[in-house]
C-alpha cells in the first residue's frame, strides 16, 4: 500500500516538476539574499537538481514507512475495537488525513503550498488506510 500510494505521489510531483522546479528556485535564491551568501544561478539550480531528487525518494519511502507503521498499529489494535473493517480503516484514514493536514498547516507558509497535490495526498492516507484494513481483515480470517 505504502509503494503505490508514493508511487502515485511520484507520479503527481512529476507532473507539476517544472511548477516545483520553479518554486525551489525561487525559494532558494530568496533564502540566500536573505542571508548574504554569494551563489551563482549554477550553484542554485544544483541545489534544486539535488533537492528534486531527494523528493522523488521520500515521496516513495516516506508512504513504505508511514503505512508500516499504521499497519503495525491496526494489527495490535484489531480485535480490541470491534467494529467493521470498513470502520476501522476509516478511523485511521481520518487520523492519517488530520496528521497530514497538521503537519501541513505547521510549515512555514504552509498556505501558499497547500494545493490539490496536498489533497490528492490525504485523500490517498485515507484510502490506503481502508485498503491496509481490508488486507488485515482477510488475513485475520
Amino acid at each position: 500500500m505504502g509503494l503505490l500510494d508514493g508511487l502515485i505521489v511520484d507520479a503527481l510531483i512529476y507532473s507539476q516538476r517544472e511548477y516545483i522546479r520553479q518554486v525551489l528556485y525561487q525559494t532558494i535564491q530568496e533564502a540566500v539574499a536573505r542571508q548574504g551568501v554569494a551563489t551563482t544561478p549554477s550553484q542554485i539550480q544544483a541545489i534544486v537538481s539535488i533537492s528534486t531528487a531527494v523528493m522523488y525518494v521520500a515521496a516513495v519511502l516516506g508512504p513504505l514507512v508511514i503505512m508500516a507503521i499504521v499497519g503495525a498499529i491496526m494489527g495490535a489494535v484489531w480485535r480490541r475495537l470491534g467494529l467493521p473493517w470498513y470502520s476501522k480503516g476509516a478511523i485511521f484514514g481520518l487520523a492519517l488525513v488530520a496528521i497530514g493536514v497538521a503537519s501541513s498547516l505547521a510549515s512555514p507558509g504552509a498556505a501558499a503550498y497547500i494545493s490539490w497535490l496536498s489533497y490528492a495526498q490525504w485523500a490517498l492516507d485515507f484510502a490506503s488506510a481502508i485498503a491496509i484494513a481490508y488486507l488485515i481483515e482477510r488475513a485475520k480470517k
